[in-house]
């Protein structure tokens, strides 16, 4: 705790720390406000409750088993990647272009593909939240019951596969507009030469592995974060290309491949004609 007090304090952040914790339940407690503007909170002990992992008298199908990561928007993505890997973050994939701009990436502590990923964007601002499930399964069976529960115009985009990640998501909003994705299928980045994984920005199988489109909302909406006083974070433009710009058409779809050979990924009318 006193490691990372100092930490950021030398890099100019704003730090505010408790020995008895600010939450219940938690101990001595370090809250920063990290260089990209987003909230962090640092502890060295909590008190240990039952673990409910056998628990299947209390629990359906459906139901969530863990806090998987968080998808945090920031304007520059190089300095945030450059930030967390000081931290001791590794990049498992990434998102550019020709140019060289880089527009996402994903980053782990944990031996899953992300903890975190940081999305090119205005910010800073939250993506979104990702809890994990066992199997592709339990998401089907969220779907049925948010079907079921006629709360079905809640779910934003998916279910799909992601081309990063290789994970099966859903992306539902909560009672406040809220994203949360629902996570599952990933693969084990524990290798340390585990070589990062770069995606063409015009490469839509990247969002989903299929080739479904992507809703715009996706790419512009995101929710504010707050300071340590508990006001929001004034919100940055990105200078550079955002994805949403580059891969989605005014009809909401991407592009499926940059152009090629004079032929272009973006989509066209189709006309159905009789044969006579």
């Amino acid at each position: 705790m006193d490691a990372a007090e100092a930490y950021y304090k030398e890099l100019g952040c704003r730090t505010e720390r408790r020995k008895d914790g600010f939450t219940k339940g938690v101990g001595d407690s370090v809250r920063v406000e990290d260089p990209l503007g987003f909230p962090y909170e640092f502890f060295y002990e909590v008190e240990h409750v039952e673990r409910l992992t056998q628990r299947y008298d209390l629990y359906s199908a459906g139901e969530l088993v863990r806090l998987d990561h968080f998808n945090q928007v920031t304007p520059d993505v190089p300095r945030g990647r450059k930030y967390l890997e000081d931290l001791g973050f590794r990049v498992s994939e990434d998102i550019q272009d020709s140019d060289g701009v880089t527009y996402a990436a994903w980053m782990h502590r944990k031996q899953t593909v992300h903890d975190t990923a940081l999305t090119g964007g205005n910010g800073p601002r939250m993506h979104h939240v990702a809890f994990a499930t066992h199997e592709k399964h339990n998401i089907i069976q969220i779907c049925d019951k948010m079907g079921a529960l006629r709360i079905s115009d809640r779910i934003e985009r998916g279910p799909g596969r992601h081309g990063v990640s290789n994970a099966f998501y859903l992306y539902i909003l909560d009672p406040d507009g809220h994203r949360v994705e629902i996570y599952t299928q990933d693969y084990y980045t524990g290798d340390p030469d585990n070589p990062t994984i770069t995606w063409d920005v015009h490469d839509n199988q990247r969002r989903d592995w299929w080739g479904n489109p992507v809703v715009p909302s996706w790419y512009t909406e995101a929710s504010l974060v707050l300071d340590l006083d508990g006001n929001p974070q004034p919100v940055v433009v990105r200078e550079e290309k955002s994805e949403m710009a580059v891969t989605v058409g005014a009809d909401g779809f991407s592009y499926t491949r940059k152009e090629e050979d004079g032929h272009t990924g973006e989509k066209t009318g189709f006309k159905l004609g009789a044969q006579l």
